[in-house]
């Protein structure tokens, strides 16, 4: 029988409806929360039958029975779910009997996740700890820094869906952050509205496995241009795209960039100090001259300055306003007039410019009275 496993809850309800509607909820068993997912069981059927809106805002998985053992959990095992592995937060005693009642949902791997120690390291290579299931050969220097294609095929990836969209990464090689699911849904449901998506161009400069770029590129953008400097990272994001149904292309640097016709997503494999050489070059060309730059995302934390230039650069070649989302960590009591300093010292940043704060999002606490804030500032050439 199949189960969904619901990690955002405010879909829980609108799903389970759903299910009902269509004769598909389970009459007898009931939806169960396991870690921080929760676990709707599904009548007998086909995957088939399976409504749409549920495959998108889950993750569907068979078992062959009803199991019953999800009570004999740890009630105080923390973990995360992320098909077809359990992630458990570091510091906790871990037994056989724990990792048993982790196999009986539905996962084929187990791993306690430790916290990073190395905080100069910004390409934040996770150390988790294997328990149970094969996690590929033990990373290496070389294939950190320069991993093959037989690499790839012989690491362990893991998935996740959040708000319908599939994201892919190798837990021993890269980071997932869940945390950033609110702020993936700002830009499903709410930058459109600052600027519009569709038809513009949306620059990432701090791609990752693609956590904020697939959800723009689920908004009919003409391109997604991505900036990444970690292999893995790269590999990640473009799974996750072709597993999302978007075409998606990788420039290593030192590589000529020329668009296709049926682009989306193009992952540039370099530091985004090349960013502005590529989109002038791009910019000028005459199908391109009058496409808006929408959208320019900066996700590093604890802060992004080094990329605050390039960025108002690249959005001085637009011909109409661009949002720029500024992400940094900020004392609470500085946040708002932070985050006016934070518009006024863009502005000084690219002459002729000019900037106008629209809104702070508090995403998630980064320690206590330190917030992760996404600052939205707008940049508008004289000239647009």
């Amino acid at each position: 029988m199949f189960f969904a496993l619901v990690q955002d809850k405010k879909w829980i309800k609108r799903l389970k409806d759903n299910l009902e509607e269509h004769r598909l909820l389970h009459p007898t068993l009931k939806i169960t929360q396991v870690g921080d997912w929760t676990r709707i069981p599904l009548s007998q059927c086909s995957e088939s039958d399976i409504p749409e809106l549920v495959r998108q805002h889950s993750t569907i998985v068979e078992e062959e029975e009803p199991q019953k053992t999800d009570s004999k959990l740890q009630p105080k095992l923390k973990y995360s779910v992320y098909p077809p592995m359990a992630l458990i937060v570091s510091g906790q005693q871990v037994d056989e009997q724990s990792v048993q009642s982790l196999l009986s949902i539905n996962v084929t791997h187990v791993a306690i996740n430790s916290p990073i120690k190395d905080a100069t390291d910004v390409v934040r290579r996770p150390k988790i700890i294997p328990v149970h299931g094969d996690f590929g050969p033990e990373p290496t220097l070389e294939s950190i820094n320069n991993p093959t294609e037989s690499d790839f095929d012989a690491a362990f990836w893991a998935t996740c869906v959040q708000h319908g969209v599939h994201q892919t990464w190798a837990p021993r090689y890269t980071m997932f952050s869940r945390g950033n699911i609110k702020e993936k849904n700002r830009v499903l449901t709410q930058f459109n509205n600052q600027q519009v998506i569709s038809d513009s161009i949306v620059v990432d400069l701090y791609a990752g496995i693609g956590y904020f770029s697939l959800c723009y590129a689920m908004q009919h953008p003409t391109l997604v241009l991505c900036w990444e400097i970690n292999p893995w990272s790269v590999e990640g994001f473009a799974r996750g795209a072709k597993r999302n149904g978007i075409n998606v292309r990788v420039i290593r640097h030192g590589e000529p960039f020329q668009p296709l016709q049926n682009d989306r997503i193009v992952i540039f494999l370099e530091d985004n100090c090349y960013a502005v050489e590529r989109l002038s070059k791009l910019t000028s060309l005459p199908q391109f001259q009058q496409t808006p730059i929408s959208h320019i995302n900066m996700g590093l934390l604890p802060d992004c300055r080094l990329a605050w230039g390039q960025a108002m650069k690249i959005a001085a070649l637009s011909p109409q306003k661009t949002v720029l989302h500024v992400h940094e960590n900020v004392a609470a009591d500085q946040i708002e007039s932070y985050s006016l300093q934070c518009a006024d010292e863009l502005a000084k940043g690219q002459p002729g410019c000019s900037t106008e704060h629209l809104h702070t999002e508090r995403v998630k606490t980064f320690a206590p009275g330190v917030w992760h804030v996404v600052m939205d500032i707008s940049a508008t050439n004289p000239i647009s």
